[in-house]
C-alpha cells in the first residue's frame, strides 16, 4: 500500500486518476442511497395505503342490516351506513397519511375500498409517482371462519 501511495504521490497523472476516481464514486454512492430511499418511501406509502383501504374495507362490512337478519330476511349490508363508515374509518388514516380515500363500492356483502397518495422523490434520481391499493371485506355470518379440508 506505501508503494502505491508514493507512486501516485511522484505521478502527477496518478493523483489525477485518483481524484476523478473519488468524485466517480462519491455520485455513485449518493445516486445508490437516493435511489434506495426513494424506494423504501414509496415501499412505506404502499404500505400505508393497503391498511387503511384494509381497515376501510372491515369497517364498512360490519354495516349489516340489523332489521333484515332479526327478521329473518338473511344477511345485508346497508349500503349507505356500510359507505359512511368506511369514509369515517379512513377519514383519520387519509389525513395524517397524505392519502385519499377514492372510491367505496358495496356489491351484496362485499365492501371493496380503494385508497391512492403521491410520493414525491426526495432525489432527482427518482420520479414522484402515485400508489394507489384496494382491499376489500366480506360480511359474513357467524364465529366460525371458513373450514379447511
Amino acid at each position: 500500500m506505501r508503494r502505491f501511495e508514493a507512486r501516485v504521490r511522484s505521478d502527477e497523472r496518478g493523483a489525477g486518476y485518483l481524484a476523478a476516481f473519488i468524485v466517480l464514486f462519491s455520485v455513485l454512492v449518493i445516486a445508490g442511497v437516493g435511489i434506495l430511499v426513494d424506494s423504501s418511501r414509496m415501499f412505506s406509502t404502499q404500505r400505508q395505503c393497503s391498511s387503511i383501504a384494509l381497515e376501510a374495507a372491515r369497517a364498512g362490512a360490519n354495516a349489516v342490516d340489523a332489521a333484515a337478519l332479526y327478521a329473518g330476511q338473511g344477511m345485508f349490508i346497508d349500503v349507505d351506513d356500510a359507505q359512511a363508515a368506511a369514509y369515517a374509518a379512513a377519514a383519520d388514516f387519509t389525513s395524517n397519511a397524505g392519502a385519499q380515500l377514492d372510491s367505496v363500492d358495496v356489491v351484496g356483502n362485499r365492501v371493496e375500498v380503494v385508497v391512492s397518495a403521491h410520493v414525491d422523490s426526495w432525489f432527482p434520481i427518482m420520479s414522484g409517482r402515485t400508489v394507489t391499493q384496494a382491499a376489500a371485506a366480506n360480511a359474513e355470518i357467524g364465529l366460525d371462519g371458513p373450514t379447511g379440508p
